[in-house]
């Protein structure tokens, strides 16, 4: 394999080896169809959460919920929860 100047080359196992042996006499439309597959398969799940759209009269009661527990005393204060992180 020829290398491109100022490339890196990578470490690579005996797996992706032995991989890229078998899939690189393949021509170009059955490794384009190969690429796609994989990386399909590591795209994260985003179908397994759909983002759930929200009007704003929703929005207003979810912070009008959070300010009422505020209030009341319930919750993490902010400066307790970034303690956790540090």
């Amino acid at each position: 394999m020829i290398m491109q100047a100022g490339a890196t080359r990578r470490r690579t196992t005996q797996p992706i080896i032995e991989a890229w042996n078998a899939v690189k006499g393949l021509d170009y439309n059955d490794k384009l169809e190969l690429v796609t597959m994989l990386i399909e398969s590591v795209k994260p799940k985003v179908a397994a959460h759909p983002l759930k759209r929200y009007t704003m009269k929703e929005i207003n009661a979810m912070i009008d919920e959070a300010e009422a527990e505020i209030a009341a005393g319930k919750g993490i204060p902010d400066e307790e929860v970034w303690r956790k992180y540090d």
